[in-house]
């Protein structure tokens, strides 16, 4: 067997074993509503993030207050806030507009007391902001 088949079988190997490790860390999807004085609030995204990790994801609000992460979020803890409505279809920039009624402290990762706690499976949630 030449040197170059002996290399060429061993990359195959270690790939195929690289490849039958751990899947990585448990996720859990997450879907819910936000309220805002016990009604829907729309206008908005929702970005769900982990202070520790920095994994999160984010989806935009619909008009009854849903939101559905797209993709799986590993297990733990997250703090969830909100953001301007996004749109992937968009070419042009429009300004950022920031809904006053709505308390300063839901628009920053750092001040919001909405809560997430991820575990492995389908996640429900409800998230009630107050004035």
């Amino acid at each position: 067997m030449s040197q170059y088949s002996r290399f060429m079988l061993l990359l195959i190997l270690t790939l195929c074993l690289v490849g039958c490790g751990d899947s990585g860390p448990p996720t859990g999807t997450v879907e819910g509503t936000i309220t805002l004085d016990g009604k829907p609030y729309t206008g908005a995204s929702i970005i769900v993030f982990s202070i520790d990790t920095g994994a999160g994801s984010n989806a935009n609000l619909t008009a009854d207050g849903g939101f559905k992460l797209e993709d799986p979020i590993p297990v733990g803890s997250y703090v969830a806030y909100l953001a301007p409505a996004y749109d992937d279809t968009e070419t042009e920039a429009k300004p950022v507009v920031i809904d006053n009624t709505v308390p300063s402290k839901y628009w920053n990762e750092s001040e919001t007391d909405l809560k997430v706690e991820v575990k492995e499976g389908e996640n429900k949630v409800t998230l009630a902001m107050t004035k």
